[in-house]
């Protein structure tokens, strides 16, 4: 937290997800880590009392206040260690932008993934003609799927579809936005709404 920001930060190495939100009181430059269990529990709060608003403190440990149909206070106490330096991994510019329907592409992974679930994941995704996510397993055979989308350039990449998947499905817009550089560097993933929301997944080196 700063300012009137706060910036929440999830990484496991090989993905990051990112959201920003503005406050109406001024923090002083906070951080603090907070176990995944202890948000998964004030994500369940959130949707049981329909939250409409939430209040933060930040000291010995991470209240929250959430108000909606009752009112519940949430207590989390915070790890100890360093948080990865995460910000360079995140790309400054992009080579080329492709908007593409969030519900034709997640369809597209989840019939890809019958194969690549046996190949530890792995997808290739080209960018040309559309989009083509494929995957191909010894024992299994090979799946090829397409979807529209208006792409400027051409590039091959490889990608985690369980990565992949989750990215797309925490957006809650009709189309999502990949940005993309090389076959080697970072994907960011974006909504077409809210530019303060992010994802990254780093790609997977084509056999």
């Amino acid at each position: 937290a700063e300012g009137s920001k706060l910036r929440m930060v999830s990484t496991d190495g090989f993905r990051l997800a990112l959201a920003e939100e503005s406050y109406d009181t001024d923090f002083p430059k906070t951080t603090v880590l907070v176990p995944n269990s202890g948000l998964r529990e004030v994500y369940k709060i959130l949707n049981t009392v329909k939250a409409d608003k939430v209040g933060l403190s930040i000291g010995e440990s991470v209240t929250l206040y959430i108000e909606g149909t009752s009112k519940v206070r949430v207590d989390i106490l915070p790890l100890s260690g360093n948080f990865p330096t995460y910000e360079r991994i995140i790309p400054e510019s992009c080579a080329m932008e492709v908007i593409v329907h969030r519900n034709s592409i997640i369809n597209a992974c989840k019939q890809v993934n019958v194969i690549s679930k046996e190949s530890n994941g792995f997808a290739k995704m080209k960018f040309g003609n559309g989009i083509t996510i494929s995957s191909y397993n010894d024992g299994v055979g090979n799946t090829e799927v397409g979807v529209d989308a208006e792409v400027k350039d051409e590039l091959e990449v490889g990608v985690n579809i369980n990565y992949l998947m989750d990215a797309l499905n925490s957006i809650n817009t009709a189309e999502a936005v990949f940005e993309l550089g090389t076959s080697t560097t970072p994907i960011a993933i974006k909504n077409t709404s809210d530019k303060n929301q992010l994802h990254i997944i780093m790609p997977m080196r084509i056999q």
